[in-house]
């Protein structure tokens, strides 16, 4: 049932150390919230400006290009990541802010016995 999960964060935990700065910290939070399961990923990088935020999860899109384009991927691990935590009924979402690191939440329902 929960097939992919794993690709989900490893994508995002890897991109915080990406965009992080050298000896930066990448944080991951569990936390239940009622019938809910909120798991965040935030990094102490430069951020993602405001405008760029509604763009994140669409197919090879790029923030940074320079910076994308020296690592050789096709930006698409925030479309997956996006496309497999719908398909287990949650949602991913981006709190940033230039110069304020960025923090990803994918939230999903609890499972109940």
């Amino acid at each position: 049932m929960w097939s992919g999960l794993r690709q989900v964060f490893v994508n995002l935990i890897e991109n915080g150390i990406k965009y992080s700065p050298e000896e930066g910290v990448v944080t991951v939070t569990a936390v239940r919230h009622w019938q809910q399961i909120a798991i965040s990923v935030t990094n102490e990088g430069t951020g993602i400006p405001p405008e760029q935020i509604p763009h994140l999860f669409e197919r090879f899109y790029r923030v940074a290009d320079a910076r994308a384009r020296t690592t050789g991927r096709f930006s698409l691990g925030l479309a997956i990541a996006q496309a497999i935590v719908q398909a287990h009924g949650g949602e991913i979402v981006v709190q940033s802010g230039t110069g304020e690191g960025a923090t990803f939440t994918a939230t999903f329902p609890a499972m109940t016995e």
